[in-house]
Parts: structure tokens; C-alpha cells; sequence
């Protein structure tokens, strides 16, 4: 829901004026696409299951987070109330739908930061 991701960004923001750490901690962040979404609007540490970080670290990893963080901004812009098809159509557009291999990175995606992943 962009109310919600509104509120993340804000909460980013702050943080970061303040240099106060922030991290993400449910079950949101052990899903691929809403962990590379929070990640695309800034937010660097996640908690969650064990079993999850393989797979979350691996597709942010492979994600142009800025030409994310765009793609969301473009869904929000055009009155979008999710930004779920437009994170999932960007992901498909990179590769993400098939079968891009975990360590084969984008050649043409700047590297990110890799988000800090700790377990609960």
C-alpha cells in the first residue's frame, strides 16, 4: 500500500538526518519482492528467518535499487494505490522471471549496498 511505503520513506529520511539506525524487522522482510522494495527506498537492515535470507540477499543482490526505487516512484506518481505490479514487472523486465542465476549479478546494475540481514 504506498500509504505505507510513504511512511517508510519518511521514517528513511529521518533516520538518516539523525543518523539514528533503522532497521525492518516481520515478515515483510523475509519476502523477496517487499524485502527489495523496502530496500529500494533506503531501508539497509532487515530481520528475519533464518531460511529466508538466501533468497532475499540473493535478488537484492541483483537489483538495480535506484531504477527500482524509479519504478516505484512512476507506479505511485500515476495514482498507483499498490506498488506490487510495477515492483513485479520491473523484476521480470531485469531477468528476474527467467531463471537469472543468484551469482550472476547484472553487468549494467550498479552494485548496491547489501542491506545488513540478522535473524529475530
Amino acid at each position: 500500500n504506498v500509504s505505507f511505503l510513504a511512511l517508510i520513506e519518511r521514517v528513511v529520511e529521518r533516520c538518516a538526518e539523525a543518523g539514528t539506525p533503522l532497521s525492518f524487522c516481520g515478515e515483510d522482510a523475509g519476502r523477496p519482492v517487499e524485502a527489495v522494495t523496502l530496500a529500494a527506498l533506503g531501508l539497509r537492515d532487515l530481520s528475519m528467518r533464518p531460511a529466508s535470507i538466501g533468497p532475499v540477499k540473493s535478488l537484492i543482490r541483483r537489483t538495480n535499487l535506484c531504477a527500482l526505487r524509479d519504478a516505484i516512484e512512476a507506479a505511485r506518481a500515476e495514482g498507483a494505490q499498490s506498488v506490487r505490479p510495477a515492483v513485479t514487472a520491473f523484476l521480470k523486465a531485469q531477468g528476474e522471471g527467467r531463471g537469472a542465476r543468484p551469482h550472476e549479478p547484472r553487468s549494467d546494475a550498479a552494485a548496491p549496498p547489501t542491506p545488513g540481514f540478522t535473524t529475530p
